[in-house]
C-alpha cells in the first residue's frame, strides 16, 4: 500500500522509537530556530526509516542509469529490485550526506522509502509486469515520479 508523502510523514512520526526520541532530546532542547527543530525532526524520521524499513531490504551499491540517461550511484535491493538514493537528507535544507551504513532512507525520486522488502514483494505479480525504470517499484506502488516500463 502506498501513502501520500504527508500521510507517510504522520505514520513515520508515530513510529519513532523511544530510544531515538531520547537520543535526540538534547539536540531538540538546544534548537535556536524553527529550522533547527525541523532538522532534528528530519533526523528522527531518517533514523526510523533506516531502523524499521530500510533494514528489511538486502542492499548492494550499484551504478544505475536513469530514464534521462544519467549514471548515478544508488542502492539496489537484490530481493525486490527497489533502488534508493546514495544520499541521506539529514538536514531538510539540502544539506545532504552520503549513506554510509548500507541503509538508504530516500528513493531515487527523492522521496522517503516507505515500504519494507516484503511489502514490495507482495506487489509483484508473476510474469511480465510494469515497473518504474528509475526506482524499480511495481506498477501498483508507483508514484507520480515513476516512469513505467515492461519487465
Amino acid at each position: 500500500m502506498m501513502y501520500s508523502q504527508d500521510a507517510f510523514i504522520d505514520i513515520i512520526d508515530n513510529m519513532i522509537p523511544s530510544e531515538i526520541q531520547m537520543s535526540l532530546k538534547d539536540e531538540e532542547e538546544n534548537c535556536e530556530s524553527i529550522i533547527d527543530l525541523v532538522n532534528v525532526q528530519e533526523k528522527a524520521r531518517v533514523l526510523t526509516i533506516k531502523h524499521k524499513l530500510s533494514s528489511t531490504h538486502r542492499w548492494v551499491k550499484a551504478t544505475c542509469m536513469d530514464s534521462n540517461g544519467h549514471r548515478s550511484e544508488s542502492y539496489w535491493c537484490d530481493v525486490c529490485n527497489l533502488r534508493c538514493s546514495a544520499f541521506d537528507h539529514i538536514n531538510c535544507l539540502s544539506i545532504i550526506s552520503k549513506v554510509n551504513n548500507y541503509l538508504p532512507s530516500y528513493t531515487v525520486h527523492n522521496k522517503y522509502l516507505m515500504l519494507t522488502c516484503n511489502q514490495v514483494m507482495n506487489m509483484i505479480h508473476p510474469g511480465k509486469e510494469l515497473r518504474c525504470f528509475d526506482c524499480g517499484m511495481p506498477e501498483n506502488g508507483k508514484s507520480e515520479d515513476c516512469t513505467l516500463i515492461e519487465c
